[in-house]
């Protein structure tokens, strides 16, 4: 790999840079989970009902609460937008230092969030990249493998990070529609002696949804039954299908 003067100095700062962002954003995340099941909890009982994933994957992609126009998510790392209320409070992870947002992070598990609600012998908590071609684009070439050998894009430190600061009961999820497995390998191999790719399943045909009944199996898994069987939920099978049958290939690799 040709190296300019300050290449190794700026791989290495570049990745703590992106550790730094990473962790802020996991932790945000935790944060906001441990106070939504706390609510669920308040609301439901100890015991939490069946459909809290779904809840859960609702309020994290469906904009319900908003705090100076950010989610709750960005409004805990990111300056809020310049106001002249000055009511408005700093995001409080702004500023963290790196070995206190460990700590933090630490505190934080399946577990000690869901309590008896998660089994860590039985159940599967997970990290998801969705869309990870996108962070194939963004600097493209601006990280590398620990050994210096390949450049990488800004998903190379993503993917360390999660893989890295998770627990061995969190599986790491990335799906897209195109990006390098030798990213995976590298990983591995920045891993440590005695790990090889055999940790990640690799899956890549996900279905183009071109046959209506294998579709509408896969939109029973989301839409309750009463509403299929309607006459709105017919129309809107429907559409669906005109409209919504998907690309063909994606490729999955989940952390096992």
């Amino acid at each position: 790999m040709p190296r300019s003067p300050g290449w190794g100095y700026s791989c290495v700062r570049n990745r703590s840079i992106a550790s730094n962002s990473l962790s802020k954003v996991i932790l945000a995340r935790w944060i906001v989970f441990k106070t939504f099941i706390q609510v669920a909890k308040e609301l439901e009982g100890v015991v939490l009902l069946d459909n809290i994933q779904r809840d859960w994957l609702l309020f994290q992609v469906v904009h319900l609460v908003d705090i100076n126009g950010m989610d709750p998510f960005s409004a805990l790392i990111s300056p809020a937008p310049v106001d002249e209320d000055e009511s408005m409070t700093q995001p409080v992870l702004d500023g963290v230092q790196s070995d206190v947002l460990e700590y933090l992070s630490a505190q934080l598990s399946p577990s000690s969030v869901l309590g008896s609600s998660f089994n860590d012998t039985a159940d599967s908590f997970f990290y998801v990249i969705d869309e990870a071609q996108a962070a194939c684009q963004i600097h493209p070439e601006a990280f590398a493998d620990r050994a210096g050998n390949n450049k990488w894009p800004v998903l190379h430190p993503i993917i360390e990070y999660m893989m890295n600061s998770a627990p061995d009961v969190i599986k790491v999820i990335v799906s897209g529609t195109g990006f390098s497995r030798e990213l995976f390998r590298t990983l591995v191999k920045d891993e440590g002696v005695g790990k090889d790719s055999s940790m990640f399943d690799v899956i890549h045909t996900t279905g183009d949804f071109s046959d209506l009944g294998t579709q509408s199996l896969y939109i029973s898994r989301y839409l309750p039954p009463s509403f299929l069987a309607s006459d709105s939920g017919t129309r809107l099978k429907t559409r669906i299908y005109d409209w919504l049958r998907g690309r063909y290939v994606a490729t999955k690799v989940s952390r096992r």
